[in-house]
């Protein structure tokens, strides 16, 4: 027969990969249908096989589990021949640290100013900016470790630079852009302990005196925005720092047009700043100015946007390939907006973020857009939800104690986590107020992110009343800290719900769902001996907009409500039950859909539903009057949902099966296992039980 040639595993991509994160294996042999053929990576304290997404003989596309820690090889087996064990070094998210703010230690400088900032492998951070040393303003970087500590032998001072503006990661170390000394552009290569490579830095001058405000790697190539003495510019590289071309931005208008910022989306660039000009009757006013460019730099569009008050951009960052996330100024107020690149079509309106003046940088989170910048005097962190932020303006100031914010940079939880571990952001602040300014750093805890809440409990004439032919039942829910909410039939033959909205955050918004048992279909179910079963409604609230950044990723709250009806002499008996499920946030795959309680084989058996609004101590026999009669039946509380659930169990306390779930607030003592225990002395309820 013919001899089966072990696989072989070329390389893998991305080069460290973080948990959760898709990578590429390229190479030979893996065959061109999957079959019984794996993946596996070998890791402490488990192995693992990732989850498969596309095979061929070439190349397989693969998703690492997220748990996955401590050095870790990977091999493909195919028919049973396993190829070599390929190192997969592992990007770990970088660990919690309590908040901290200081100064840098940057030598003999009388003032300086940190301008940006990236995290490295190891969780260490570099920080590059502007020094005022003995020989004149020098762009300098610095790392420190993950405490915020500096580590010795920084800062490097490079003596080409004025200024470094930008630091971009790269595979071969890092990008810095900035200004030189003569008044040029400069951009260099350095390795990861920031000292130059091969034939950099790079110098670019296009006549008179050329001022880098922003920089992207996007397309192969660097992209540059700033402003020369005359006229603003964009200006593209390879990534060996030849020049490829530039131009010169026009305006229409009599004014004066400065370039802010740079981003790069997959139809090329997109530049942004704002226009200063005089009307007619010599009123001031001030226009965002925002222009797509393809990669080869030529124009696409172009487009002014005026509002009531002056309007100036000042950060942009790539979103996804589509869009962009922008923030600035309008009239002595931040915002932050986002901007579709390709037609430049505003997708929300411009939010604001009082008491914030400006925002500098901007960048994009999971679930919404976090911005740096600062209020009179006062750095100040802005957070805003994935619609612009109308409804879910967060923010925090640092007490005067760094007066200002240039750039920050998010310290990522994984690629699958909706929370990140907080921020990193850098300025300038002066240790009283007749000293000059020094550069800053500081560590801020996330923003927290809002989960819903949901109280679901039937209206009628209470606890023991029967439902008539004709009646009416009315399930009344109340939603809280959510942005919308939908309701859906998920089974059965009862009436479909038209009831979804949208609610602001914090605001209680009281619903009753009518459910009419009148109808022809439930009639029919009740009067055919079989039964249609029960009729099941899924509840969900989010706690996020609908929005670009939100996209398959949402924290979320869902009840799955079933409701079944027997005829019982001349009544009708309602049975109803609820399940709460939380999926979705801090950490869980956003692909992964609830799932949904089974109730083919009917209901828990629950035969009545119960309202109290603070049901007296010691009422437990009420709650077992509900049960059905069992051997050392007693109630069990699982805490890990929020709500109170009832299970049978037998003596030993061991449950046996679902007898019914709750909702509500409690404080409970239990001692499941002693028979006729009053084991509510020590219960506190508010809501409803079903």
């Amino acid at each position: 027969g013919q001899r089966l040639v072990r696989p072989q595993v070329l390389w893998i991509s991305p080069r460290n990969p973080e948990p959760g994160q898709r990578i590429t294996i390229r190479g030979r042999g893996f065959g061109r249908e999957r079959g019984t053929s794996y993946v596996r990576v070998a890791s402490a304290p488990h192995n693992d096989r990732p989850v498969v997404l596309r095979w061929s003989d070439t190349s397989i596309l693969a998703r690492l589990d997220e748990h996955l820690s401590g050095k870790a090889q990977l091999s493909v087996v195919v028919k049973g021949k396993g190829s070599r064990r390929v190192n997969l070094p592992l990007k770990l998210p970088c660990p919690d640290k309590p908040e901290y703010e200081r100064f840098l230690r940057l030598g003999n400088v009388k003032s300086s100013e940190a301008l940006d900032i990236v995290i490295g492998e190891r969780c260490e951070a570099l920080i590059v900016g502007r020094a005022l040393t003995a020989q004149g303003d020098r762009g300098f970087f610095h790392k420190v470790d993950e405490h915020g500590v500096d580590i010795a032998g920084y800062p490097i001072f490079h003596d080409e630079a004025k200024e470094w503006r930008k630091i971009i990661k790269d595979p071969r170390g890092f990008l810095l852009a900035g200004n030189a000394v003569d008044g040029a552009v400069v951009l260099a290569l350095v390795d990861r302990q920031g000292a130059y490579t091969d034939q950099w830095p790079r110098t670019w001058k296009i006549g008179g005196k050329e001022v880098l405000v922003d920089a992207v790697r996007r397309h192969a190539q660097i992209a540059i925005t700033g402003n020369n003495e005359e006229k603003p510019f964009i200006a593209r590289f390879d990534l060996d720092g030849t020049p490829l071309g530039y131009r010169w931005l026009e305006t229409p208008l009599l004014g004066k047009l400065v370039t802010r910022g740079i981003a790069g989306i997959a139809s090329g660039f997109v530049v942004l700043g704002h226009r200063h000009y005089q009307t007619s009757n010599f009123v001031k006013k001030t226009d965002s100015y925002i222009a797509s460019f393809s990669p080869a730099g030529e124009s696409i569009a172009e487009q002014f946007q005026s509002i009531n008050r002056p309007l100036s951009l000042d950060s942009a960052a790539s979103l996804d390939d589509l869009s962009i996330v922008v923030a600035g100024e309008a009239g002595m107020a931040g915002y932050t907006a986002l901007l579709d690149g390709t037609s430049l079509y505003t997708q929300v309106p411009w939010t604001f973020a009082p008491p914030t003046e400006s925002l500098l940088d901007i960048e994009p989170m999971n679930l919404r857009f976090v911005a740096a910048g600062h209020s009179r005097n006062d750095g100040m962190l802005v957070a805003a939800n994935c619609a612009g932020g109308e409804s879910d303006h967060l923010s925090v100031d640092f007490g005067g104690d760094i007066e200002r914010l240039e750039a920050l940079v998010p310290i990522k939880a994984g690629p699958t986590a909706l929370q990140e571990r907080g921020y990193l952001t850098v300025g300038s602040s002066r240790k009283d107020a007749s000293a000059p300014p020094q550069a800053v750093l500081a560590r801020r805890d996330p923003f927290p992110i809002r989960q819903p809440d949901i109280h679901l409990f039937t209206v009628n004439d209470g606890p023991d009343a029967s439902i008539e032919h004709d009646d009416e039942v009315k399930i009344a829910y109340e939603i809280e800290g959510a942005y919308r909410y939908e309701i859906r039939k998920l089974a059965g033959a009862g009436p479909d719900p038209v009831d979804s909205g949208v609610v602001v955050y914090g605001q209680p918004v009281s619903r009753q769902w009518s459910l009419s048992f009148a109808t022809p279909e439930i009639l029919n179910c009740v009067n055919d001996a079989s039964g249609c079963g029960p009729t099941v409604y899924e509840l969900t609230a989010y706690a996020e907009p609908e929005g670009r950044c939100a996209v398959g990723r949402s924290v979320s709250r869902t009840i799955t409500v079933a409701v079944e009806l027997s005829e019982g002499a001349t009544q009708l008996v309602l049975s109803m039950a609820t399940v709460i499920e939380k999926y979705g946030s801090y950490g869980g795959d956003p692909t992964v859909q609830p799932s949904h309680p089974d109730f083919s084989q009917g209901l828990p058996p629950v035969n009545r539903c119960f309202e109290h609004q603070g049901l007296p101590y010691g009422t437990s026999a009420a709650i077992h009057d509900a049960l059905p009669p069992a051997v050392g039946s007693a109630a069990l509380v699982d805490d890990r949902n929020p709500g109170l659930v009832l299970y049978e169990a037998d003596a030993s306390g061991t449950p046996s099966r679902l007898a019914g779930i709750g909702l509500g607030k409690w404080l409970i003592q239990t001692q499941p296992t002693i028979e006729g225990t009053n084991w509510m002395s020590d219960y506190e309820w508010e809501g409803h039980w079903g």
